[in-house]
């Protein structure tokens, strides 16, 4: 008896839960709020106030019939489901929003795609790790979909049917087999977030030119050879991340990028930054260590904005001489450098909280001078 009073008040404590939940859905709360059941059997007692539900490591073919029970379920998730044709019984489950269906690398990719014309609702894609090798041409225009995501995947190409997309915000293609630039989704004009990175890419194209909205774009371990003038008219972009690339040249109108406020170039084979990269006026992280630069632009100094550079792994034999005017500067990493000494500007570096200067040729005197005029920074 005991046993049983104890179940019935916690499936009235879930009822609860989800009341709740439901009240805050209805108010278009977000849907990662609300519960995720992952227990077949407990979500069927309150089938109907089920909204989200994940089959983790499961055979999907014994539990098909009984997720279709769920109604009103707005986000599925099948992971490592041993999932090979996407199961015809889902397909009445209308009013998804969020499909996940990772880690079935036998899924037949063409009765996935089919079934999303079943979901007209969607909004969240996430196709991840599933051995896709191509996106079929008849991908369904799904006009309210905002994010995309296709990573861990095999696929070369996007088929133009993504210039449909026009609410699309977000598409993650990061660790394909992408030796161009996608086309396609240039003509995304609502793209904020892109991520291409651990791909074959050599090139950026001019079209990029029109994701205007964009403002993260993520190309790091490609094969790129120079930052285009192209990027440079993305004027809404924030975070730009080209590291492990083979990047000999930043593009003079670079300074064009006037909303940015991180970039990542680590791992390069740059030997100089323009001089027009203290245009870069809302810039606060950059990251260009492990390059092959012997010297920084004196114009680096003006971008006041900076509270943390990263130049670690270079050829610097000098800084610029008023890099203390840097004063929003939190972090400096400059070690492994050919440095003999500092500017006496950065004793005046008073919010500077770490400084890192290690493998350099600098004297003992220099670095006792630092530590004594900025007792509060961590030196090492």
């Amino acid at each position: 008896m005991q046993k049983y009073l104890k179940k019935m008040k916690n499936l009235l404590f879930i009822l609860l839960i989800i009341i709740k939940s439901f009240e805050s859905f209805s108010q278009d709360e977000k849907l990662d709020k609300l519960p995720l059941f992952t227990n077949i059997e407990k979500a069927l007692i309150v089938k109907d106030s089920v909204f989200r539900f994940e089959l983790f490591n499961q055979n999907i073919n014994n539990n098909a019939d009984l997720i279709a029970e769920f109604v009103n379920l707005r986000e599925l998730q099948l992971i490592a489901c041993q999932l090979e044709i996407f199961p015809s019984k889902l397909t009445q489950l209308s009013k998804i929003e969020k499909l996940i269906i990772n880690s079935n690398p036998k899924l037949n990719v063409d009765s996935l795609f089919t079934s999303l014309a079943f979901f007209p609702n969607l909004k969240v894609v996430d196709f991840a790790s599933n051995k896709i090798t191509k996106i079929p041409d008849n991908f369904p225009e799904l006009s309210n979909l905002v994010s995309l995501n296709l990573r861990n995947n095999l696929i070369t190409d996007l088929p133009y049917v993504f210039q449909n997309f026009k609410n699309l915000e977000t598409i993650d293609l990061r660790k394909n087999n992408f030796k161009e630039f996608p086309l396609a989704i240039c003509n995304c004009n609502s793209l904020k977030e892109v991520n291409l990175s651990y791909n074959f890419i050599q090139q950026i194209p001019h079209e990029i030119s029109k994701l205007e909205k964009l403002n993260k774009l993520i190309l790091s371990n490609n094969l790129l050879i120079e930052l285009p003038y192209s990027i440079c008219y993305l004027s809404n972009l924030k975070t730009l991340m080209l590291s492990e690339n083979k990047i000999t040249k930043i593009s003079s109108s670079v300074n064009k990028l006037i909303s940015l406020e991180e970039l990542f170039l680590r791992h390069n084979k740059i030997s100089y930054l323009p001089e027009t990269i203290g245009g870069l006026v809302s810039l606060k992280k950059l990251n260009i260590s492990q390059n092959n630069l012997t010297f920084l632009p004196n114009s680096i100094v003006e971008i006041t904005s900076l509270n943390k550079l990263t130049v670690w792994g270079n050829n610097l034999s000098s800084l610029p001489e008023n890099i203390g005017n840097l004063q929003n500067l939190t972090e400096l990493t400059i070690y492994n450098n050919q440095l003999t000494t500092l500017p006496k500007s950065m004793l005046k570096m008073r919010n500077l909280e770490t400084l890192l200067l290690k493998k350099n040729k600098l004297s003992l005197k220099t670095i006792s001078t630092l530590k004594k005029n900025l007792p509060f920074t961590k030196i090492e």
